[in-house]
């Protein structure tokens, strides 16, 4: 039985049990058999239904006046807490008349005792690890009437639990403001990151230098047979020295049949990770040795959905259904890459788009000079922003 007073109390407060402050009622539940019973308005209470917590009202099902005289009638701001199977402890507290089933004691609290204030101290760390020590230690468990009823609690006088409970209140709304205030942050760093990608697409991240070599002049370069695109309402007017040019003109790509693993154990044990381009990205690391994908860095493209992924270290691939890209020579691959990562189509998802449409979208490019400083300051403002997060977790 709960006797352990694991924790110095005021001199003002006493340790109870929960029989010395309260009648506990087990519920019970009317018999089905009798449908006039059920489908009336008064609830009764199973252990889902007190997922409501302190202000729990509503009921999966709901009795009859009929019904109602066959269970065990609870009072409004009686304590039910769950006292078998694996929510052994879930606990809530009814605002309206009402009964519950028999995987519940319901505490019907005396007039000195605040019913906020005893439905806290079940939520509490010591209140559920009384609850589970001293249910019977099988499968299915179960804390039978007597054993919850001898539960102590620590119990301040009335006056000071409505304090207690004033105070709670208050830290409760301020950690709901934190909260708050962290999601929005949260939201506000995922924008941030995608706006710094859209200027640095715009050449309004980084100061333009006249002596940079034109990326027209360079593309002719890197590839004399790209196409120089010099007019494209889906984007601002651009800096001097920059091109508009289809993606296709600027990358290559791999079928990555040659890559696919075939054993899918994956094991922590082995070093070759195994890639998806979608969210997961890398599924789980292989022992085989070949196949193994190492010109690097590369970015991998899910055929399907368009998500991508920059890659610098060596891989293997899970399907078929991805493309492996590689950026000529003297175009920045992880400029590319920024690109790819806040430019997504979105449609049929049976429909594999590299071919038919991705690769033709058009790319806004900077002399590689300027790639080269884009891709430093956005490294540099990520950094910055990533540690603010990191600082919220």
């Amino acid at each position: 039985m709960s006797h352990y007073q694991k924790f110095e109390i005021p001199e003002s407060w006493r340790w109870v049990s929960i029989d010395e402050i309260a009648d506990v009622v087990t519920g019970s539940t009317p018999s089905k058999d009798h449908k006039e019973y059920y489908g009336g308005d008064v609830p009764f209470y199973k252990p889902s239904d007190l997922e409501q917590g302190l202000f729990t009202s509503t009921a999966s099902d709901w009795l009859t006046p009929k019904g109602y005289e066959q269970a065990r009638k609870l009072p409004k701001d009686s304590v039910l807490v769950t006292c078998i199977g694996a929510t052994i402890g879930k606990t809530g507290r009814i605002v309206t008349e009402g009964s519950c089933n028999q995987q519940i004691n319901a505490v019907i609290l005396h007039n000195d005792i605040l019913s906020e204030y005893f439905y806290d101290v079940c939520l509490s760390d010591y209140f559920q690890s009384e609850i589970k020590n001293n249910a019977s230690a099988t499968t299915l468990p179960i804390l039978n009437k007597n054993n919850f009823s001898s539960i102590e609690i620590p119990l301040p006088p009335r006056n000071e639990q409505k304090r207690i409970l004033e105070e709670v209140n208050k830290l409760f709304s301020i950690i709901g403001n934190i909260e708050s205030c962290e999601s929005t942050i949260i939201s506000s760093i995922d924008v941030a990151k995608s706006k710094i990608l859209e200027l640095a697409m715009q050449g309004k991240l980084v100061p333009q230098d006249p002596d940079d070599e034109p990326a027209a002049d360079m593309l002719r370069r890197v590839n004399p047979k790209a196409r120089i695109i010099t007019d494209n309402p889906h984007y601002p007017q651009l800096p001097d020295n920059w091109v508009y040019v289809s993606l296709v003109d600027i990358v290559d790509y791999e079928q990555p049949q040659p890559f696919i693993v075939n054993d899918t154990d994956y094991s922590e044990k082995y070093y070759t990770p195994v890639l998806t381009a979608g969210k997961s990205f890398i599924l789980g690391y292989t022992n085989e040795n070949f196949g193994v994908y190492n010109k690097l860095p590369v970015i991998i493209f899910d055929d399907f959905t368009t998500d991508s992924h920059l890659v610098n270290f060596p891989f293997k691939v899970k399907s078929s259904a991805m493309k492996i890209l590689t950026v000529k020579e003297g175009i920045n691959v992880e400029y590319v890459s920024y690109f790819m990562s806040i430019t997504r189509l979105v449609g049929d998802t049976h429909k594999r788009y590299w071919i038919s449409e991705y690769s033709k979208l058009p790319i806004p490019l900077p002399p590689i000079t300027e790639q080269d400083r884009i891709v430093l300051a956005v490294e540099k403002l990520n950094n910055q922003i990533d540690s603010i997060q990191n600082m919220l977790n």
